[in-house]
C-alpha cells in the first residue's frame, strides 16, 4: 500500500516526542519534519537527534520540510538535511509569481537548485504553491525541465480553484514525488471523509512511490487527525484493491 504519514507543521506546538507517538499510534509511516519550529535549519544537533527519535519509534524520517526559497545559498540547508537524513528535501520555489520573476531572479533559482541536488544524496521536491516558480502545472513543468536534474521533483497538491484532474495531464507523474493532503474549501478545513470519492480517484492517478501526508487538519485538533489518519489508510486500501 502507498505509504501515509503527516507534515508537523500541523501540529507546530506540539513537542517531537508526543508527535512520534502520535503518528505511530495513528497507524502512519512517518513525518516529513518542517524547518518552521520542529527541525530549525540553525540546530543540526536537534536535527539529528529528531532523526534517532522517529527511527526509534519505527516510523520514516520521510522529509525535511525547509521552506528553503532558493534564492540564497543552498549549502546551510545542505548540512541541515545530512543532519536529519530524510528521503527527499521539500522546498518552495521563489517568492513570487513565474510571470513576476526576471530571468536574472529564475536563473539564480535554477542554479541554487541545481547545487542543491549536487550536495545532498536525496531527492529535492518543489511544493506547488502560490506566488513561486511552482505555482501552476506548466510553471512546474518548465522548472522541472530547467533544472533537468534527477534528484529534483514535485510535490502534488490539491488547488482548490481549478480541475486537478486535468494538472495532472500536464506533468510526468514520475517526477511527483509525495503528496499532500488536506479537504480545503472556502478558507477552512473539512474533515478528509467529505471529499473521500475524489480522492479516491486522484489516488488511483498518483504514482505508487508518492506517499500521501497529511498537512492541517480541521480546527487543529488531534481527534480529527486520528479521524482522517483512518480514513486516509482506508482511501489507500481502497485505492489498492481497484473498488
Amino acid at each position: 500500500m502507498r505509504s501515509a504519514g503527516v507534515v508537523s507543521v500541523t501540529f507546530r506546538d506540539m513537542e517531537e516526542e508526543l508527535l512520534v507517538e502520535l503518528v505511530r499510534d495513528a497507524g502512519l509511516d512517518g513525518i516529513e519534519w518542517g524547518g518552521e519550529k520542529h527541525t530549525p535549519l540553525q540546530d543540526p544537533e536537534k536535527m539529528a537527534r529528531t532523526s534517532a527519535l522517529t527511527r526509534s519509534y519505527g516510523l520514516r524520517n520521510l522529509a525535511f520540510g525547509s521552506y528553503y526559497r532558493c534564492d540564497s545559498d543552498p549549502a546551510p540547508v545542505a548540512e541541515a538535511a545530512l543532519a536529519l537524513q530524510p528521503e527527499w528535501i521539500r522546498i518552495w520555489t521563489g517568492r513570487k509569481s513565474p510571470d513576476q520573476c526576471t530571468p536574472e531572479e529564475y536563473r539564480t533559482m535554477v542554479e541554487n537548485i541545481q547545487k542543491l541536488c549536487d550536495l545532498v544524496p536525496m531527492d529535492v521536491a518543489a511544493e506547488w504553491h502560490p506566488w513561486t516558480l511552482t505555482e501552476t502545472p506548466e510553471s512546474a513543468v518548465r522548472l522541472l525541465a530547467d533544472v533537468a536534474h534527477p534528484r529534483f521533483h514535485t510535490y502534488f497538491q490539491r488547488n482548490w480553484n481549478r480541475d486537478n484532474f486535468s494538472d495532472l495531464e500536464k506533468i510526468d507523474h514520475r517526477q511527483i514525488r509525495a503528496v499532500h493532503v488536506q479537504q480545503y474549501a472556502a478558507n477552512q478545513y473539512y474533515p478528509l471523509e467529505a471529499g473521500r470519492e475524489e480522492w479516491v480517484q486522484l489516488f488511483r492517478l498518483l504514482p505508487q512511490k508518492a506517499p500521501a501526508l497529511i498537512e492541517f487538519v480541521k480546527d487543529n485538533t488531534v481527534e480529527q487527525f486520528r479521524e482522517d489518519a483512518r480514513t486516509l489508510k482506508e482511501i489507500l486500501r481502497q485505492t489498492d484493491s481497484g473498488l
